[in-house]
């Protein structure tokens, strides 16, 4: 060969491995590379790199001077065979083979390179073999991942979507339910001629309205937090005072439940807060105690200070919360009955407003209950010194 040739044909060798262990190691290593080996024209191997001794499993240089038909387990025909092709014709040539001549089996490509010595005529052939195997393995892993993905997604989706329909199921009967009954009120006072009657029909229908102006308001207030556009003004305030004005407000609802109010408030120190936010938060978790606990029942409110933070506790004697579900109740609209026939009214997003509120003034609310029946204890803190 002629020593440009040489020079044009080195750019396609490296170095061989020298034992068995280098071809074992750069097997482990999981490299990935194009196995190049250089014949001439009598399909004697001349020279190879590492990656064709890795894939053909040979040592050292001892496939040199060997038929190429040898070391490739070649089945080709002299009429067929692609490296007398390449001499013949003095072109490139490039072929896939699923089932190559190595005998090894996996996808191929194999591209076969003219070199020629200086009277122009082909004296060797470079082949290179590139392995697809362990792209189209790679492929094949990523596509299986992509699809479970892609059913992981639609079955969120579908779960959406139930969802989706249980709220608004939800959300159309709690709007509907008190307006219903307002119109019905208002209904019968427009022919009502006892006085008494008369009032207590107007303040069933006064009632109802607010109940739904409640749950307007708690939708109205969530989108303000998911958009982003919640203000809040801070300033020092007494805990204690704006406990009591939520507790305040809530005693006719606890009238109407016969739920009555145990409070032990410890004097804390003033902190910095949105008193009507704090006040509305309060006003949620209070409305919960309430609604789910039993006729008779006790809501005791307490108030203290512990590490750093300033902690309302609100506890109930009621229904308690599954321990399985204690996170899910801050979900927006989660309830854990939302069955039609549930026995107690509401969309579910007294919680999640809370918790949202109490996270904007960098405090937290934490649930505890043992279970069903064993009543649940909502503990809100929120620090002494406000973080800007």
């Amino acid at each position: 060969m002629a020593e440009g040739n040489k020079l044009q044909a080195a750019q396609y060798v490296d170095t061989v491995p020298t034992s068995r262990a280098d071809i074992t190691d750069s097997g482990d290593r999981g490299e990935t590379g194009i196995a190049i080996v250089e014949i001439d024209r009598r399909l004697r191997i001349r020279s190879y790199n590492d990656e064709f001794a890795r894939l053909m499993g040979i040592l050292g240089n001892e496939a040199v001077c060997t038929s190429c038909r040898t070391v490739l387990n070649c089945t080709f025909s002299a009429d067929t065979c692609p490296a007398l092709r390449t001499i013949m014709s003095g072109k490139p040539f490039t072929a896939v083979d699923v089932n190559p001549c190595t005998g090894i089996p996996g996808p191929y490509q194999f591209t076969f390179h003219p070199i020629r010595d200086s009277s122009l005529r082909v004296a060797r052939v470079v082949i290179a073999i590139a392995d697809f195997s362990e792209v189209i393995r790679r492929l094949r892993s990523e596509l299986e991942r992509s699809y479970m993905r892609l059913m992981d997604v639609n079955r969120r989706l579908r779960d959406l979507e139930g969802v989706t329909t249980d709220i608004l199921s939800i959300v159309s009967h709690e709007l509907k339910t008190p307006l219903t009954i307002s119109m019905g009120c208002i209904d019968l006072a427009m022919e009502e001629k006892n006085a008494a009657k008369l009032r207590e029909l107007l303040l069933m229908a006064r009632r109802n309205l607010m109940r739904e102006n409640r749950i307007i308001d708690g939708m109205l207030e969530l989108s303000k937090i998911r958009r982003g556009v919640m203000t809040l003004v801070f300033r020092k305030e007494d805990i204690t005072s704006l406990v009591h004005k939520a507790v305040k407000e809530k005693l006719p609802f606890a009238a109407q439940r016969e739920v009555r109010f145990d409070l032990n408030l410890e004097r804390v120190p003033r902190v910095e807060v949105d008193p009507a936010y704090i006040i509305y938060a309060l006003e949620q978790v209070i409305d919960n105690s309430i609604k789910f606990n039993r006729r008779g029942g006790v809501v005791k409110v307490n108030t203290r200070t512990v590490n750093g933070m300033v902690e309302i506790i609100v506890e109930d004697t009621g229904v308690g919360i599954a321990e399985e579900n204690l996170e899910r109740v801050f979900e927006p609209f989660y309830q854990e009955d939302s069955s039609a026939s549930r026995r107690y009214p509401g969309i579910g997003l007294g919680l999640t407003l809370a918790s949202k509120i109490v996270e904007f003034h960098g405090g937290r609310i934490h649930l505890e209950s043992r279970g069903r029946n064993t009543g649940t204890r909502c503990t809100i803190a929120i620090p002494l010194k406000r973080r800007v």
